[in-house]
């Protein structure tokens, strides 16, 4: 599975997901650190990518066109601890396969509580 790391992904998050064998792009180190959500979304649709983000931007599905992309992972970090946030995002990845993540929109509440859009 590819995943594109958001600028707002922390490190460690990044470095437990390659320790674990992702593909994961980390946006800062690709020269994304300036961009848009909408050059960043529009750069996961071409390279094929699942978005990782604590953006809460890209869940507006009338904004981005979710059922294109490879799958759009929002985390809800507010008040967590970063062991906390890495684990939960290393748990989320060891869970689904790349397939089960194509054009949905999975929102990670701070309880752990998965949402997923569409139904």
């Amino acid at each position: 599975m590819k995943i594109f790391a958001d600028n707002c992904v922390h490190s460690g998050a990044v470095t437990i997901l390659r320790q674990a064998r992702f593909d994961v792009e980390r946006a800062i180190e690709n020269g994304f650190e300036n961009s848009s959500d909408e050059e960043i979304f529009d750069y996961i649709l071409k390279t094929s990518k699942v978005l990782l983000t604590f953006d809460h931007d890209f869940g507006n599905v009338l904004r981005f066109n979710i059922r294109d992309s490879k799958g759009v992972i929002i985390f809800y970090i507010e008040n967590l601890w970063k062991e906390t946030i890495i684990q939960r995002v290393l748990n989320f990845f060891s869970k689904f396969k790349e397939r089960n993540l194509r054009g949905k929109l999975f929102i990670i509440d701070i309880s752990g509580r998965i949402r997923i859009w569409p139904k």
